[in-house]
């Protein structure tokens, strides 16, 4: 593999890290077998795990066809495979009677290892050639597997990580926990072992992803963010990421307006987070010391129960440019559900994070998940010519940007789904947001955003029921009245009082009303005589000035009646309710209510009290459009 200097990410120069790479090197040379190891200096923190290892082997190859090639036997290898991003042009075994020609090693025993990828020689052995199968650590053999085409994915061609990176690698595979390795090259009978020259070497990495003290232990760090929650991410930190295997320099775009979905097209067989990590780890290795690459490509990973990881360094922050769609990579964020999904569906769980990361990502800088994109294609892009503006879905599979199967036919089926998932949850959050501050009068933490988001998904009404239970959305009516009345806001002893009064049904929105217009505070500010009350009251609940009749007649009610109970009677008239009407539109849609709509509403509101308005409004959808403008 080449190390171009000045290109940090190049692990060949580096100190090591807690992971294990080997490099098989197969020559054409006739020679006998010759082994050396060389093994790297140990990392001594414990909470490392394992050092990392590079051994070297050189075998010879030998020309065979199918009628004496080593037979398939043993297990069958864990899960669906990795065919990786061709997985539908499976280069697997031949039917009876058809000769194949090969170009095979012998059964090489190595130290223990995980994946297996390749670095390809020249022009004369082609991608999806070449198989390798694995014996496992009870003796038997897994079947044959190709190693794919990986050009696919990779750094946009004109990046400073592109310059420093591998171009012939294949993609890995995942064989699991091995101690031996054989390959082949299908040739069908056009190439030999003496047109394949000595110094065009073809290099299998093998990974072995390691150990680290926080496997199956891991946990996620939450924070605040702007639209939907942000789920729970386990950090690179606890998956077991070397970070000395990372460039400096990882470049990030000025917002993520776009999802492109894949697979890694390894095993589906792990089954426990512990395993997954494994395969993360085994993943982000191949991709910085054979690919060459500043970190693993993708910016998130999701397994199989639905957990995210944090794939390339700074996702969580920022939109950082990956390595996961060449010429669509900027402005993306790039999730790829752990395993081979070409005939497996993806579980409804790994769906429901997929798309919540997509929300999660994408809300925060305003793009709506079940819409399409106008993308110009940087450099590197295969399918469309880079520069020529195309139309897309905003969430997207890596076939739609790339000369690729990926994410699996049985993934890309889910994608229409998962985009109106990623759309329900945005809208969710924005509405969950919306009743928040309307109610609580406080934003909402992103806690609390994912609390009740699920919620806000299925049922509008108990979302805003939910939230209208909080002790501060009582302390909200009682300010509320105290401002339209007094004209001040309550204080922090009259907003437990009167919440209190709310809380066990002694007084109601409308009832609380009247005993503050009442008060002897509402009676000083009117000048302390019956005229001045009837026409403050006028003023502040009816928004206009009383007549001289107004004045006359309530005048005399006060007189007979009192206070609290004439306003009460204002409050609760037909032109008080109207004026309640207008408030609450003006305070939940933003808009003065049609005439319609205010008469058919007024003998509810005088009915069920300004409470109930606001519960209506909150349901409607203007309300919910409003809120995704807002949030």
């Amino acid at each position: 593999m080449r190390n171009p200097a000045g290109l940090p990410c190049h692990y060949v120069e580096r100190v090591p890290g807690p992971m294990r790479i080997r490099r098989i090197v197969l020559l054409t040379a006739t020679a006998a077998v010759g082994l050396f190891s060389q093994t790297l200096a140990p990392v001594t923190a414990a909470e490392e795990g394992v050092a990392a290892e590079v051994h070297s082997v050189t075998v010879s190859l030998t020309e065979r066809t199918s009628s004496d090639a080593a037979p398939d036997s043993g297990r069958q290898a864990d899960g669906e495979q990795g065919r990786a991003h061709t997985h539908e042009n499976d280069m697997g075994e031949r039917p009876a009677g058809e000769q194949t020609a090969f170009l095979a090693s012998e059964q090489i025993d190595t130290d223990q290892f995980a994946m297996v990828g390749a670095v390809l020689p020249g022009d004369n052995v082609k991608a999806n050639s070449v198989q390798v199968r694995a014996r496992a650590l009870d003796g038997s053999w897994g079947k044959w597997q190709t190693l794919p085409a990986d050009d696919q994915e990779g750094p946009d061609s004109d990046s400073a990580e592109y310059a420093g990176s591998e171009k012939r690698a294949t993609a890995p595979v995942w064989v699991g926990d091995a101690d031996a390795v054989q390959t082949r090259v299908v040739t069908d009978g056009s190439v030999s072992a003496a047109q394949v020259p000595a110094d065009e070497q073809l290099e299998l990495a093998l990974v072995d992803p390691g150990r680290s003290a926080k496997d199956g232990t891991a946990s996620g760090e939450r924070m605040g963010a702007h639209g939907a929650a942000r789920p729970a991410v386990i950090r690179r930190s606890d998956w077991g990421a070397d970070e000395r295997l990372t460039c400096s320099d990882r470049a990030a775009h000025p917002r993520a307006f776009a999802a492109v979905v894949h697979h890694t097209a390894g095993s589906n067989g792990y089954s426990s987070k512990a395993q997954a990590m494994r395969q993360i780890r085994g993943d982000y290795a191949y991709h910085t010391k054979t690919r060459g690459w500043c970190d693993i490509g993708y910016n998130f990973i999701v397994d199989k129960w639905g957990n995210v990881y944090e794939g390339r360094r700074g996702s969580i922050t920022s939109a950082r440019i990956g390595a996961h769609a060449a010429g669509f990579n900027k402005g993306t964020v790039g999730i790829a559900i752990l395993g081979t999904y070409s005939r497996s569906t993806p579980p409804a769980r790994t769906q429901a994070a997929v798309a919540n990361v997509i929300a999660w990502r994408l809300s925060k800088y305003g793009a709506q998940p079940n819409s399409r994109v106008n993308y110009v294609p940087g450099a590197g892009s295969v399918k469309f010519p880079a520069g020529r503006q195309v139309n897309v879905p905003r969430v997207m599979g890596h076939r739609d940007v790339g000369l690729t199967s990926c994410p699996g036919t049985a993934a890309y089926r889910t994608l229409g789904g998962i985009r109106a998932r990623a759309q329900s949850a945005v809208n969710a959050a924005a509405m969950t947001r919306a009743v928040y501050r309307d109610t609580l009068r406080r934003e909402a933490s992103d806690a609390s955003v994912r609390y009740w988001q699920a919620t806000a998904m299925t049922s509008r009404s108990r979302l805003i029921t939910g939230i209208s239970a909080h002790v501060d959305s009582r302390r909200r009516v009682v300010d509320t009245a105290y401002r339209l009345v007094l004209g001040r806001s309550a204080s922090r002893s009259e907003q437990d009082h009167w919440g209190e009064q709310l809380r066990t049904g002694r007084v109601n929105d409308t009832t609380l009303v009247a005993r503050l217009a009442g008060s002897a505070e509402f009676y000083r500010q009117a000048g302390s005589t019956r005229s001045g009350f009837v026409k403050l009251l006028f003023r502040r609940v009816l928004e206009r000035e009383a007549r001289a009749g107004d004045v006359k007649t309530w005048g005399a009610a006060t007189a007979r009646r009192g206070r609290t109970s004439v306003a009460d009677m204002v409050y609760g008239s037909v032109e008080g309710a109207h004026r309640r009407i207008d408030r609450g539109y003006r305070a939940y849609l933003g808009r003065a209510p049609h005439p319609a709509a205010r008469t058919s509403r007024a003998a509810a509101v005088r009915r069920y009290g300004d409470e109930a308005l606001r519960r209506s409004l909150m349901s409607s959808s203007e309300y919910a459009r409003r809120a995704r403008q807002r949030y």
